[in-house]
């Protein structure tokens, strides 16, 4: 079962160095693979901004601090700062839940 565990670790790890994007987390920048986003910006009854949600990946192998729930990163390429809500490790990835924390229109 090593081999395989070992397999699924480094696959994670270049899967997400070739389809990711760099994201700021535990003062350590890694590839993450991001699903869309689940919910829209919108308007709520307050007029302010909801938050939407997103899934991401990281690969377990580059990560030197697996992120605990309440923690931030930063998207780099656009800035945006997310509050992570929900913390899944499986077999060579870390997926995390989180909230946009960032107003974008304001």
């Amino acid at each position: 079962m090593t081999q395989f565990t070992d397999f699924i670790t480094n696959a994670a790890k270049e899967a997400t160095n070739i389809m990711g994007e760099p994201i700021l987390i535990n003062g350590q920048t890694v590839q993450a693979v991001f699903d869309e986003q689940t919910n829209s910006w919108e308007m709520n009854e307050f007029g302010t901004d909801d938050q939407p949600t997103v899934t991401l990946v990281i690969a377990l192998a580059s990560l030197n601090i697996i992120p605990n729930k309440a923690q931030t990163f930063v998207r780099t390429a656009t800035g945006e700062t997310f509050f992570i809500t929900e913390v899944k490790i499986s077999t060579g990835n870390v997926e995390l839940i989180a909230k946009n924390k960032t107003k974008r229109n304001g």
